[in-house]
């Protein structure tokens, strides 16, 4: 996904989206054509964890309101391929420790690519690692910037305001 961002050069920012509870009622608050749920950005704080770093470090600019989180930890698999691998594998290890010898580090390098590919710093894979996978690490301003996982500090709102202009 992020690669398709990043293809489209598209912007990505950190942020909630606050929905218009009568935009979606049969009768409707407003007058349009327009029939699905309408949202803006939330001033309430925002987060982004585990696989969503993967999305962010896929935008051109990558926008994070000063009150948001972005938090890593190391990979672990889906449970249904987990299950798969529990399914195929009969081995002397724990499927845990299989996983962990075998699966993980096949990933490691992949993951290393992606980030280098997006122009983000290697130090972000090396913070996910030190984290274990039940675990999660708010990455500070300091590691943001130096990651450079974060391009701006900037609410969603400020951007839909400026784009407004």
């Amino acid at each position: 996904m992020g690669e398709l961002i990043r293809i489209r050069g598209l912007d990505v920012a950190v942020a909630r989206t606050d929905f218009d509870p009568c935009s979606n009622s049969p009768l409707g608050c407003k007058s349009s054509d327009w029939s699905e749920a309408t949202g803006q950005p939330g001033l309430e704080q925002a987060h982004c964890f585990s696989a969503c770093t993967f999305v962010l470090a896929g935008g051109v600019h990558r926008f994070m309101a000063p009150w948001a989180q972005i938090g890593v930890h190391s990979i672990r698999l889906s449970d249904k391929r987990a299950e798969n691998l529990r399914r195929a594998y009969r081995g002397q290890k724990s499927l845990d420790e299989f996983i962990q010898d075998q699966i993980i580090p096949t990933e490691i390098p992949r993951i290393r690519r992606y980030f280098e590919k997006m122009g983000i710093a290697q130090d972000i894979v090396d913070l996910m690692e030190s984290t274990p996978a039940a675990d999660l690490r708010l990455l500070s301003e300091d590691e943001l910037a130096r990651t450079k996982l974060v391009t701006d500090l900037k609410s969603g709102q400020s951007i839909i305001e400026q784009l407004a202009q």
